[in-house]
C-alpha cells in the first residue's frame, strides 16, 4: 500500500497531544494506526490548548480554529517550520468537544492543505446509561476516527461501505458499526494515489 516518500520510506505522522500528557495512550494509537495505514507514526510532546479558538457561546472549540493554532504549534516545536515537506502529516488530539461551521459538533476534522488532521476524544467517551464505562471501546473510536481523518489526508474521501473506516460517522452508532480498516475499494484507491 501506498503512500510513501520520493526515496521509499513510509510517510511520517507527528501525533500532537493537546493538553492530555499520557505518552502511553498515543504510544499505542501510533501503534494501531500503522497496523492500518503505511505510516510511520511519531508521537510529539504535549502542548497547551489555544483559548482563543473556544467559543463560549456554544460550550465548544471551533474546530479549524483550534487545528490552525495546532498546526502553527507543531511548526514551532519542528525542526522544518515551512512544513512543506509533503512526507509529513500532523494529527492532533484534543479531549475537548468540537463543532465545525456547518455541523454540531465533529469527532474530527481534515485540512489536506495543512497536512493536518484533529480528533476530539469528548464526544468519544460516551456510553450509554445503562453500560458502564468501556476502555477498549473507547479506544477503538479513537483509532477509527483518527485513521479516517488521516485516510482523508491521504486524498480518501467518505466511502459508502458501512464497513469501511472512511465511511462518514455523525453518531457513535455508526463509528462503533464500521472497522478500523480501509474497505478493498479504498485500498485500491489509496494504492492508485
Amino acid at each position: 500500500m501506498k503512500p510513501v516518500t520520493a526515496r521509499g520510506a513510509p510517510m511520517t505522522v507527528q501525533i500532537l497531544p493537546i493538553d492530555i500528557p499520557d505518552y502511553g495512550f498515543f504510544e499505542a494509537l501510533g501503534s494501531a494506526v500503522e497496523a492500518e495505514l503505511p505510516l510511520r507514526c511519531k508521537t510529539a510532546r504535549p502542548i497547551p490548548i489555544s483559548a482563543d479558538a473556544y467559543d463560549s457561546k456554544r460550550g465548544q472549540y471551533h474546530a479549524e480554529a483550534l487545528l490552525r493554532r495546532s498546526v502553527d504549534a507543531w511548526r514551532d516545536l519542528s525542526a522544518h517550520p515551512t512544513h512543506d515537506d509533503p512526507s509529513e502529516l500532523m494529527i492532533a488530539v484534543v479531549d475537548e468537544d468540537l463543532y465545525a461551521d456547518d455541523l454540531n459538533f465533529v469527532f474530527g476534522l481534515a485540512a489536506p492543505r495543512l497536512q493536518a488532521c484533529i480528533v476530539a476524544l469528548a464526544r468519544l467517551h460516551a456510553q450509554s446509561s445503562l453500560r458502564a464505562p468501556n476502555p477498549e471501546r473507547f479506544f477503538d473510536r479513537v483509532v477509527k476516527e483518527a485513521v479516517h481523518e488521516l485516510g482523508h489526508l491521504l486524498g480518501l474521501p467518505h466511502c459508502p461501505s458501512s464497513n469501511c473506516v472512511m465511511r462518514f460517522s455523525n453518531t457513535l452508532t455508526h463509528t462503533d458499526r464500521k472497522s478500523r480498516s480501509l474497505c478493498t475499494r479504498c485500498r485500491r484507491r489509496l494504492e492508485k494515489l
